[in-house]
């Protein structure tokens, strides 16, 4: 469905799910990508599922080093449920990650993004190139 924006007015932005236990990193993600997309802020996995559960998203944002369930489980489960195997999960974290945990749960090394390697205009340029039906 598509959500209402804070006035009430429908936003038929595609929907982008931020899933950070950081608040100001979500702040930053949120206003990076709030041009071209409708970003969703969740802090932890369990309310990253409610919102999956409600909401038409097209890309996950998720840090691997959340509260309770990881993102790397967080995104196995995903890939898991078939009704949310089309959408694109990005990995952006201080945490680095092999190869294998990132196949294990069904993420391609491109679309793995760590914080103190890769910026976070790399990370925009990489969503925004998702949501134009650009994956490569």
């Amino acid at each position: 469905p598509i959500a209402p924006d804070p006035t009430g007015e429908m936003d038929a932005r595609p929907g982008v799910l931020i899933v950070e236990d950081d608040d100001s990193m979500r702040q930053v993600l949120c206003a990076l990508l709030e041009p071209f997309s409708r970003p969703i802020p969740v802090g932890d996995a369990d309310a990253a599922w409610a919102v999956l559960e409600q909401t038409r998203i097209r890309v996950v944002i998720l840090d691997t080093g959340l509260p309770g369930m990881d993102g790397l489980s967080f995104s196995k489960r995903l890939r898991a449920d078939p009704r949310f195997r089309t959408i694109a999960v990005l990995i952006y974290s201080a945490s680095d990650f092999t190869p294998q945990d990132l196949k294990d749960s069904g993420i391609r090394i491109s679309d793995a993004f760590v914080k103190t390697r890769d910026s976070e205009a790399s990370l925009v340029d990489r969503v925004r190139r998702e949501l134009q039906g650009q994956t490569s």
